[in-house]
């Protein structure tokens, strides 16, 4: 269910709903039906959510997202790099930072197919 995974990912990011609505261009209490599951949204804010979050839109949908297995404990590509920048730096990375090491890598991969 989409609203589950809005609020997981918001909650992995540490911000607030009105964080996050604001990073977006919508009301607080419009970004908060979309986690209670009492609205859905349109694919243009879930483009917007999953750039505010870092991850793909295909993630918020529900499709199998990267994982890692660490510790028996199976977790995400995002949960990876949160946990990475925040033993290097002591906080979480902003959605603005996570994109960014996302970018990093994906370019750094890409150039190593060639």
């Amino acid at each position: 269910m989409i609203a589950e995974r809005l609020k997981t990912l918001r909650k992995r990011t540490g911000m607030s709903q009105q964080e996050i609505a604001e990073k977006i261009g919508i009301e607080q209490n419009s970004y908060g039906r979309y986690e209670q599951g009492s609205r859905i949204p349109t694919t243009d804010i879930i483009v917007k959510i999953a750039q505010a979050f870092g991850v793909t839109v295909e993630e918020i949908y529900g499709n199998k997202p990267s994982e890692a297995v660490i510790n028996k404990k199976i977790i995400t590509t995002a949960e990876l790099l949160q946990q990475y920048f925040k033993d290097k730096t002591g906080r979480n990375p902003t959605p603005e930072e996570f994109k960014v090491i996302d970018n990093l890598l994906d370019t750094y991969i890409k150039g190593m197919k060639k």
